[in-house]
C-alpha cells in the first residue's frame, strides 16, 4: 500500500488511479485521511515499482505537471 499526499485536487488522484491498470499494475482507492490518499495495488511488482508507475502516469497529465504532491509507501 502507498499514499499520495497533496493539499489540492485530491479527487483528481482518486479519479486518475482508482481502477486503472497501468503497465500490469492495477490500483484501488482505499481511503482518504487529511491530505493523504491511500491506494492498494495488485500486480507482480513491489511497492517501489508500483509507486514509480503511478508517479510516471500522474506526470503525464496537465495537473500532474503543476501540482505539488508526494507518493510514499505506507510504513508497517
Amino acid at each position: 500500500m502507498f499514499y499520495v499526499q497533496s493539499p489540492m485536487k485530491k479527487d483528481f488522484f482518486v479519479e486518475l488511479l482508482d481502477g486503472a491498470t497501468i503497465q500490469e499494475v492495477t490500483y484501488k482507492f482505499e481511503k482518504m485521511e487529511g491530505m493523504k490518499i491511500y491506494f492498494s495495488y495488485t500486480g507482480d511488482v513491489d511497492v517501489e515499482r508500483a509507486i514509480r508507475v503511478a508517479k510516471d502516469h500522474i506526470k503525464t497529465t496537465d495537473y500532474g505537471k503543476v501540482l505539488y504532491y508526494i507518493v510514499m509507501p505506507v510504513e508497517n
